[in-house]
């Protein structure tokens, strides 16, 4: 089995339980990591990276949203499940597009007593 994709902002790290549901999921093998530039990418900048051989994966996770690579790559996903009528202009083998996600919220007060809330550091799941 090929190791999973994990795609990450370059400003940010794996929390710890991030880094544990990920080794649960997938082992001690790893996975490969695509490094998304604090810039970010063009539209054209991220076809020519789907079309590149580090997308010859199964499965895709994503800690950092990209919201139009999430969108081919659960369409090519669906393709490759033989959907009828689903075409996409990507071949790969990808099966499966996951997200590291976190519905939990903390709420914080800062010195100048301004509430704020932030995404806890428990409560992740990939879905």
């Amino acid at each position: 089995m090929m190791n999973p994709l994990v795609i990450i902002n370059e400003q940010h790290t794996l929390l710890d339980v991030q880094n544990e549901i990920l080794l649960n999921r997938f082992g001690v093998d790893g996975w490969n990591t695509l490094p998304v530039p604090a810039k970010g990418w063009t539209q054209e900048e991220m076809d020519a990276i789907m079309a590149s051989d580090i997308f010859k994966t199964k499965t895709v996770i994503f800690i950092s949203p990209i919201p139009y690579l999430i969108k081919m790559l659960t369409a090519a996903a669906m393709a490759n499940m033989h959907i009828p009528g689903l075409i996409t202009r990507y071949s790969r083998t990808v099966e499966s597009v996951l997200l590291m996600c976190n519905d939990t919220r903390e709420k914080r007060e800062l010195p100048n007593g301004k509430i704020i809330y932030s995404v806890a550091k428990t409560g992740w799941y990939l879905a």
